[in-house]
């Protein structure tokens, strides 16, 4: 893959002489890598770079540079667990270390204009001023690595800042996306044994929306499209490669979609929108309003199954839209004679995704229910959109998101 490098706007590359600790059997492959990077074929760069690394696990230069590849790839990522491992391998290594904390600035949204390295000996160019710089090393000494422990972490189970906007996600290996228009990245975040982390970012190159929806769920993938709607089920964005355009649609590169397909689940990945001058939320506020609505939740499901009409049904906000039935008194009366007619039920719901949106008020529930006597349960995802009103929380939307189960 051949990179214009003015399309390219998460990395600009410098080169540097930085004294390594590597063997020297690998200085073919370096500078093989070196070259390419540096010519902008960053495909044969990152493949010889990673071949050295596993080569020589213990050349802490060799990962610095696969760190570059990997950013400039839209990968940081795996670039920030190579600069760690970089860094566990030397901790005086400066370039490492100055890559790494500009890595993590760019998770935070901290990209600004950083100090710049300068080339060779010191006395080279400035890099432009653009993005988060990371610094290439230029050479590869004649010297044996001091061995040291390389950090036992793979990328996806790394512990990574999580938003706030994901209270919880259920069960585990379920994945969730939060785009960041501003950033211009979409990040997918996973639920692993050790909790929520953080399990890729790739970046947004173009978006043709006419307005953010602030929560959307995938309802189907193609080779050419991921299709997204709302907690209404209509549709409202669509994620894209590259080579397509579309309306209300977000568009990353080409390898970025194929990766992100494999991440997500029709009806069970969830995505939050963090819309340009959207109110944030603050981590309490999440929590607390999380915290409520779980409670609210078992609250609901108890009246349901235990088939108190009224109990049940002050759990809908006045402005609740039902569906499929027309208006808010049809619904009702056709649960009221649902309630009557049925014998004992139970109802059983896997512990939700919850996602808080806009300022800690409004907040989307995604699980799975089963229902019915026994021989007749019926098993959905669902999801709940519940608003704080007063002193309550009351559900505005009560969707079937995919009936029996069906993923």
């Amino acid at each position: 893959m051949h990179v214009n490098r003015t399309f390219v706007a998460l990395a600009v590359l410098v080169a540097s002489q930085v004294q390594a600790e590597c063997l020297p059997s690998g200085q073919a492959t370096f500078a093989a890598g070196l070259e390419a990077l540096n010519s902008g074929d960053l495909d044969t760069a990152h493949t010889r770079f990673e071949e050295l690394v596993k080569e020589q696990p213990n050349c802490m230069e060799a990962r610095n540079n696969l760190a570059v590849v990997l950013f400039e790839m839209g990968r940081p990522e795996e670039a920030d667990a190579q600069l760690r491992q970089a860094v566990e391998l030397n901790p005086d290594y400066r370039r490492a270390r100055s890559n790494l904390r500009r890595v993590e600035g760019s998770f935070r949204g901290q990209a600004t204009k950083p100090e710049i390295e300068t080339a060779l000996t010191g006395e080279g160019t400035a890099a432009p001023e653009a993005g988060p710089t990371l610094a290439a090393t230029v050479s590869l000494p004649r010297t044996t690595p001091r061995v040291t422990a390389a950090l036992p972490s793979t990328t996806a189970e790394r512990t990574a800042t999580v938003p706030v906007n994901l209270a919880a996600l259920e069960p585990l290996g379920a994945t969730a996306c939060v785009v960041d228009p501003a950033q211009r990245q979409l990040c997918v975040y996973r639920r692993a044994e050790s909790g929520i982390v953080r399990d890729g970012c790739y970046p947004i190159i173009g978006t043709q929306v006419s307005a953010w929806p602030q929560w959307v769920v995938e309802r189907d993938l193609t080779a050419q499209r991921v299709r997204l709607v709302d907690e209404m089920l209509r549709q409202r964005l669509q994620i894209i490669p590259n080579n397509a355009e579309m309306n209300d649609s977000v568009r990353v590169l080409q390898s970025d979609y194929e990766s992100l397909a494999k991440k997500i689940t029709p009806w069970h990945t969830g995505f939050v929108v963090l819309a340009p001058n959207a109110p944030a939320v603050s981590a309490r506020a999440a929590t607390q309003s999380a915290q409520q609505v779980r409670e609210a939740l078992e609250r609901w499901r108890q009246a349901w199954e235990g088939k108190r009409f009224d109990a049940y049904t002050s759990f809908y906000a006045s402005s609740f839209v039902p569906q499929p039935e027309q208006d808010l008194a049809s619904w009702r009366s056709h649960k009221q004679a649902l309630f009557e007619q049925s014998g004992t039920i139970a109802v059983k719901l896997t512990p939700p995704s919850i996602f808080v949106l806009g300022d800690g008020g409004s907040v989307i529930t995604v699980f799975e229910q089963s229902s019915g006597s026994v021989g007749s349960e019926s098993r959905d995802v669902k999801t709940l959109r519940w608003e704080h009103q007063g002193d309550r929380w009351l559900i505005t939307a009560d969707t079937i998101l995919a009936e029996n189960g069906q993923r």
